[in-house]
């Protein structure tokens, strides 16, 4: 919030918010001078929780606070890496993995392999990036890896 309302004036935009007529102009205006009201008002309200329980109580409910609000996106960010975006080449927390391409071209592999030469013994070669595809490859028997 404290970005929102201080950005203006780093960025050099504060000339269409003071003096714009236009529609835009004038919501960008009343947001940010809400923005501004609601700090202000948040202020007001944590120095006066901060005087009625002492400061060093009111210390340690802030760091309190800070432990399970970091503890809850801590598991929020595990879980959306382990079970919502764990096949996506855009998630930073399991890029390794690549991406559902390979796991689709493992299954037609598999498919083709037990279909013409029985079980995982189908005989091919393969270029390009040698991992994680070597991984994958790991019960193909016959695969062969080669250079350009």
């Amino acid at each position: 919030m404290l970005f929102q309302i201080l950005s203006p004036f780093v960025f050099n935009e504060w000339q269409p918010l003071v003096s714009g007529l236009t529609v835009a102009n004038q919501q960008n205006r009343n947001l940010w001078l809400a923005l501004i009201a609601i700090g202000v008002v948040l202020c007001v309200l944590i120095y006066q929780l901060a005087r009625r329980v002492g400061w060093r109580q009111f210390r340690s409910m802030l760091a309190l606070g800070l432990f399970l609000g970091l503890s809850v996106m801590t598991a929020r960010t595990a879980w959306m890496a382990a079970f919502i975006n764990y096949d996506y080449a855009l998630e930073y927390m399991v890029y390794a993995h690549a991406a559902p391409g390979i796991k689709l071209m493992m299954s037609q592999i598999e498919d083709l392999s037990r279909r013409t030469a029985g079980e995982m013994n189908l005989r091919f070669a393969w270029g390009g990036n040698a991992w994680p595809v070597t991984w994958y490859f790991r019960d193909l028997t016959n695969a062969t890896f080669f250079w350009r």
